[in-house]
């Protein structure tokens, strides 16, 4: 151990050298400024110092000393004569490691030197670990933002989905970098479209991986399964035999007969889309026995049921980390206040719904970070 030995005094100096012996490695000084320079060119392990001084003092000596970036972690243990209260608490405030009233007792002295030097290992241990962790952060931070990239690719690509028979506007809002919300849009053919909106339990780069493998399936079996409880229960018995977590789904599967202008649907566990009827001026939620969700019971059934459509009719559809949302008081959102929200402005033209939507929601969280993943979209029959 590397020690610094400062005093003004010489008699103090010899003492001080003769107390602590061979097993030190002493450099002494007899004012703190040389001490300060040397420290700057090799930093000790510890340093004792006299607390009074001419030129430089004991708590000028550690005030300076914390300023420079190889030196601010070096321990100082002070020496005084006498107890000066208001003096000792100032030199503890600038950074003194300990004190010691002079004269010291040699065991002491010893004792109080050790513990500042395996103070200083720990603090050093403790900063290389610190580095470390946030090196491994920053590389799981990097990863889990390239999930999420990859997992936007899988989601439709534009916030604005519109042609001759509907327009979707949509927004997608993971909590953390990536999430677990899934929603697709897909013409089956030029007389039926499938909506279909999903909500894997969990967070994160896990839900991510699971929500690929429900893409996945989704895209392979909905141009072949044209009846939504059909293709629930097919997807259902798929991710089971091909999955190992315990992650549940909830979905809901929408198809749209533009033909016939009849929109066929189906839950997994999911919230009820809130449906506006144009011609009626009424807002309902879509009936349905909701079933249960994705991977939970290998042999799930689920039920389908179906209405007429007409121009003007517009459909929500939502995750619950909507009306999940916390606002700064940690009062949650609530569906209730959510649904009366959406009832009462579904009647206005899309965009202006969504961007009132997204307002309401700024409003209530004032900033406060989103606890679960955020989807919501309107279908607006043209």
């Amino acid at each position: 151990m590397r020690v610094f030995i400062i005093d003004d005094q010489r008699t103090i100096r010899e003492l001080l050298n003769k107390t602590l012996g061979a097993g030190f490695e002493k450099q002494i000084f007899s004012n703190a400024i040389d001490a300060f320079n040397a420290a700057i060119k090799n930093p000790p392990d510890v340093i004792l110092s006299d607390l009074k001084m001419p030129k430089m003092s004991g708590i000028d000596l550690i005030i300076a000393l914390k300023k420079m970036v190889n030196t601010k972690d070096i321990p100082v243990i002070l020496l005084t004569s006498h107890q000066d209260v208001q003096m000792l608490t100032q030199a503890l405030e600038a950074g003194a490691f300990d004190y010691l009233i002079k004269p010291c007792d040699p065991l002491e002295l010893r004792v109080r030197l050790r513990a500042a030097y395996q103070f200083k290992i720990a603090q050093y241990e403790l900063q290389s670990a610190l580095e470390k962790l946030n090196s491994a952060y920053k590389l799981i931070k990097k990863e889990t933002e390239d999930i999420g990239q990859l997992q936007r690719l899988l989601l439709p690509g534009e916030s604005l989905i519109e042609n001759l028979r509907y327009r979707v506007i949509s927004h997608y809002e993971p909590s953390m970098d990536s999430g677990g919300d899934f929603f697709d849009i897909v013409n089956i053919d030029e007389n039926r479209t499938v909506f279909a909106v999903g909500d894997v339990s969990g967070h994160g780069a896990k839900s991510t991986v699971i929500m690929a493998v429900l893409k996945s399936l989704f895209t392979e079996y909905v141009y072949d399964i044209l009846e939504p409880d059909q293709l629930l229960s097919v997807l259902n018995e798929k991710l089971i035999r091909c999955l190992p977590v315990q992650n549940f789904i909830t979905f809901f599967i929408c198809i749209i007969d533009w033909k016939t202008k009849k929109l066929t649907y189906s839950s997994a566990g999911h919230e009820n889309p809130i449906y506006y009827q144009s011609n009626y001026l009424n807002t309902i939620e879509l009936e349905s026995d909701r079933g249960y969700p994705l991977y939970m019971d290998e042999v799930a059934d689920y039920s389908k049921h179906s209405l007429d459509i007409d121009s003007g009719d517009k459909i929500l559809f939502f995750t619950d980390g909507v009306y999940d949302v916390i606002g700064p008081n940690k009062k949650r959102l609530g569906y209730k206040d959510f649904s009366h929200f959406v009832k009462e402005q579904i009647h206005n033209e899309s965009p202006n719904l969504m961007s009132q939507l997204s307002e309401m929601i700024e409003k209530f969280t004032l900033g406060t970070p989103a606890s679960d993943d955020i989807t919501y979209f309107t279908l607006e029959i043209l």
